[in-house]
């Protein structure tokens, strides 16, 4: 596991040097469809982000002033309102992730192409039914923590460790968060969701865990989250898995 944490924590440093070398970027401007579909999911995050911090600083503001009701800065009402309590949410995670999937979609194709050799011929119907199994693949991965961290709730408290529950679903949340991106590779190799989520914790589960954080950390920075995830994080999971079947065989 250690040794994992060290290679995923190598290819997170790299990555960018690797993105500009390989000019991962190339062939961007002909997929209007995925980058319209990160315009838009970017556009959207950041929106409830940033409503998210100018609530924060009105707060702060209100408390200097002592006059809670003085001011009532950002988004108030409708598709602006934003809280905490939105960003908390676990199906944010999820959501955010599957909006930073048409961004995956390209920077993991380029580098699968270069490390794995396999063709990157984007077109739309395959993009779409690249989408369509993210989208299932994230539901699925939802319902598992769900369920995972309901019935370790149970299992802490009985065994009066219920303090560690918050760790725990943590871990989980940050595998199935880098597990998603590892699919990209599964699918290309035909696995099912089974197989896609066995393999990645038999054998990535290190890798997972490392961009998985770094991946959910990021989902809480307005705009350039997303951007990030979908490019650096993808692109540094691709070299950390192929470093560790390197190694291993």
């Amino acid at each position: 596991m250690l040794h994992q944490f060290i290679i995923a924590i190598g290819a997170l440093a790299i990555s960018k040097d690797f993105i500009l070398s390989h000019r991962l970027w190339d062939n961007w401007k002909s997929m209007r469809w995925v980058h319209t579909a990160s315009i838009i999911a970017m556009f959207y995050f950041g929106i409830r982000m940033f409503g998210v911090i100018v609530s924060l600083f009105s707060g702060l503001g209100s408390l200097a002033s002592g006059d809670p009701g003085q001011l009532k800065m950002g988004f108030n009402a409708g598709f602006f309102n934003s809280d905490f309590s939105f960003f908390d949410d676990d199906i944010y995670k999820y959501l955010f992730l599957f909006c930073s999937m048409s961004l995956v979609y390209h920077f993991g194709g380029k580098t699968m192409e270069i490390l794995y050799q396999v063709p990157y011929r984007p077109t739309f119907k395959t993009f779409i039914r690249s989408q369509a199994r993210g989208f299932a693949f994230v539901f699925m991965c939802y319902i598992l923590e769900s369920v995972i961290t309901g019935i370790s709730s149970g299992l802490l408290s009985a065994f009066h460790i219920g303090w560690f529950q918050p760790v725990f679903k943590f871990l989980v949340q940050s595998f199935f968060f880098g597990a998603v991106i590892m699919d990209a590779l599964h699918e290309e190799r035909g696995w099912n969701f089974k197989a896609s989520i066995k393999h990645s914790l038999n054998h990535y589960s290190g890798i997972a865990l490392v961009c998985g954080t770094v991946g959910l950390a990021l989902s809480h920075v307005p705009v350039l989250g997303a951007l990030l995830v979908g490019s650096v994080v993808s692109v540094a999971t691709m070299i950390a898995m192929k470093r560790i079947e390197t190694t291993r065989f």
